[in-house]
């Protein structure tokens, strides 16, 4: 009978608590080298010992349920670094926590979390990936042709058009399973069954691969390829997804970076651009856009000069740099709202698809690259040949 109440301590509580019961939390108050049970104490110590026990007899906790003065504070805070110096900068971002990027399909977004994805297993951090609209081939020959940047990697092929496609090589492609091969576990759409719901099979998996793996870094993309399944209404799936991921990041302490899609509009995107349930934006501890500028510039409000100087005031760049796309920092939780709404202006390589920050640096108004080419240039020379 003790071992059935020692084992379901909770349940026990729960079903005793209106009878007005107390306890005593012995865990507190023995040395488990010396004193296991309270009847241990009463042989080896006396009925005084134990009489002095009950005064700390309490109310037992609810399940969910603490006292204040029973918190015990965690650990400093560990960051997450993207290898985006500008935009870590502002958003600090941790683990515990969820954040959401939106953008317009086709602007780059997966790229960009795919290249967040190599900077963090460059950096001995193990993950787990859900890529819903790439194939695993197409998942490979895109991380290799970020990760590896050199033309020497390639082979060109001319298909039945007569164009060229260019794969990577097998010696290429065996250093990506080196480097890669258990630092990723890829989350696979075609193995959840019919009567399985897609969104209950990712937080499922996450929790896994999570206790069992030790991974603490996950990207989702997108919401909704994840909640394409759902038979209730759209808005409704959505919600009940995100609130689950975001309370998963917290209980697992693990950080979490889910896409979504944006309507498609002209203008600088915002929170009412997001396809979906206000939830998308309202739950999350952070909200980042991302955003072409050749996109944005088609706003019939702004010229194309107009819009070009809007962006370069608020992201401090000098006239003369060019520039491709935009990730705007406009929520983050808990945080000064002099750091949000944050615009950091990227600039895009077409034969890397890798995009580069663009930073102020601290000497007038020059610019220096940091992030993803400061990271990318201590690979090796081979690789940072573009």
């Amino acid at each position: 009978r003790v071992k059935l109440i020692e084992q379901n301590k909770d349940t026990c509580f729960e079903l005793l608590i209106n009878f007005n019961t107390r306890w005593i939390d012995l865990n507190q108050f023995l040395n488990p080298k010396h004193h296991t049970t309270i009847n241990d104490l009463l042989k080896t110590q006396g009925k005084k010992k134990v009489a002095d026990l009950m005064k700390h007899v309490e109310t037992p906790p609810h399940s969910c349920g603490m006292l204040a003065r029973k918190i015990q504070r965690k650990v400093r805070a560990e960051l997450f670094f993207t290898g985006f110096y500008g935009l870590d900068r502002a958003c600090k971002f941790k683990f515990g926590e969820l954040a959401v990027i939106a953008g317009e399909s086709n602007d780059g977004k997966t790229t960009m979390v795919r290249q967040m994805m190599i900077f963090a297993i460059r950096n001995n951090i193990k993950l787990g990936c859900v890529f819903g609209e790439e194939t695993n081939e197409k998942f490979m020959d895109l991380t290799i042709r970020q990760a590896y940047h050199g033309a020497d990697n390639f082979e060109s092929q001319v298909d039945y058009f007569g164009d060229s496609q260019f794969t990577p090589k097998p010696e290429v492609e065996d250093r990506f399973k080196n480097e890669f091969g258990e630092a990723v576990n890829l989350f696979q759409l075609g193995k959840v069954r019919d009567v399985e719901r897609i969104g209950d099979k990712i937080l499922d998996w996450i929790a896994f691969c999570s206790d069992i793996e030790g991974r603490r870094v996950f990207f989702v993309d997108n919401l909704m390829k994840v909640t394409a399944d759902e038979e209730s209404d759209e808005y409704v799936a959505q919600a009940r997804f995100i609130e689950k991921l975001y309370r998963l990041a917290q209980k697992k302490r693990v950080f979490i970076m889910m896409i979504v899609h944006t309507k498609k509009i002209t203008g600088l995107i915002d929170q009412n651009s997001i396809h979906g349930t206000k939830k998308i934006y309202n739950t999350p501890d952070y909200v980042i856009f991302f955003q072409r500028m050749d996109r944005f510039s088609q706003t019939k409000e702004l010229t194309k000069d107009q819009a070009d100087k809007k962006i370069r005031y608020k992201a401090n760049i000098p006239e003369h740099v060019p520039f491709t796309s935009f990730m705007w920092a406009h929520k983050i939780r808990d945080r000064n709202p002099s750091y949000t709404k944050d615009l950091h202006a990227l600039e895009y390589d077409f034969k890397t698809t890798c995009s580069t920050e663009l930073l102020s640096s601290y000497h007038g108004n020059q610019v220096h690259r940091d992030g993803w080419s400061r990271f990318v240039n201590n690979i090796s020379d081979q690789d940072s040949n573009f």
